[in-house]
């Protein structure tokens, strides 16, 4: 049986560890290794994680210094173990269904496919499901590079482009990391698709997404949220239009677009460099012709007037 690594990222979520530390032991694929990386916790999260490394010998636990979860899931990365074949990520306040590694490993295996994904559901702390953004967007099935990428920016494509409903081959990670910034995921997610020749979706809803913690990694970097996100599309937009993927370098320049208008409205105060970036990057846009006419209009003038831009973008239904 393939080795199957699985990262969790730990901050300050005591509350929710034993839940999801069980729901990854208690996978019917057992042959896994559990990196457990305490980012810095300040409560009892710590202990909790050492707690379990005594019982199972699976677990390995690493303390560092605070730094944020694509630093902690880099950590994780380096740690693996040479025989790891497929690496999972989950994070700490989430939980898999028992079948989760299972469902994606017999997919992946039996279609020759370098990723898997799958549906996820969000939950309360009751346990109840209070969405599932994935019931019309994950469609099963076997796709092309293109054609999953294509699928990622289309309606709702989040679903796509998140860390931790995937299963990956481990060479997918070769020569990338985790930005240590707010949406790492959306920042590396095109870097592994354009590394990947095939990838396999099922619709098992065998992950649990628990949103809101106010203690999370994710809830306690707020601040700098939006700037991060649009420093991820104009990253994505100049990677997919420099290989070639045309129609979703236009969709991710025109979320750019919006992502800039609402940081210009709230009156962020780096506001300046993001004008830089956002600019530049429609510049190398307009030379390679992928936008339309009308929206390269839109977003040239969201540049200059961003609240009135946004208008524009909106009434045409470009976002």
């Amino acid at each position: 049986m393939d080795l199957v690594s699985i990262i969790i990222p730990v901050y300050n979520v005591e509350k929710y560890m034993k839940e999801c530390f069980d729901s990854v032991l208690n996978q019917d694929y057992q042959h896994i290794e559990i990196i457990i990386v305490d980012d810095g916790s300040t409560d009892n999260s710590g202990s909790i994680c050492d707690s379990y490394a005594r019982k199972d010998s699976r677990i390995r636990v690493f303390h560092k210094k605070n730094g944020g979860l694509g630093s902690a899931r880099n950590f994780g990365l380096q740690k693996l173990s040479n025989q790891t074949k497929y690496i999972a990520f989950i994070d700490s306040d989430d939980v898999y269904s028992e079948n989760f590694i299972s469902n994606l490993y017999n997919a992946v295996t039996s279609n020759e496919a370098d990723i898997g994904i799958t549906r996820f559901v969000r939950i309360n702390d009751k346990h109840e499901i209070v969405d599932r953004p994935c019931e019309n967007v994950i469609k099963e099935g076997v796709f092309s590079t293109e054609e999953i990428i294509n699928l990622s920016v289309g309606e709702g494509g989040w679903c796509f482009r998140t860390a931790w409903n995937k299963l990956y081959r481990k060479e997918l990670f070769d020569g990338k990391k985790y930005w240590s910034r707010i949406h790492e995921d959306e920042a590396i997610i095109y870097s592994i698709l354009l590394s990947c020749k095939k990838a396999v979706c099922i619709e098992t809803e065998d992950y649990y997404y628990r949103a809101g913690n106010p203690t999370s990694i994710m809830s306690t970097m707020k601040k700098k949220r939006n700037a991060d996100l649009l420093d991820a599309y104009l990253h994505n937009t100049k990677l997919l239009a420099a290989n070639g993927y045309n129609f979703a370098a236009r969709k991710t320049m025109l979320r750019a677009a919006r992502e800039y208008s609402s940081l210009k409205y709230d009156k962020y105060e780096n506001i300046d460099k993001c004008k830089i970036a956002y600019k530049k990057t429609l510049r190398l846009i307009k030379a390679k012709h992928i936008l339309s006419v009308a929206e390269l209009v839109i977003c040239t003038f969201i540049g200059i007037c961003p609240t009135l831009g946004y208008k524009l973008l909106v009434i045409a239904k470009k976002v």
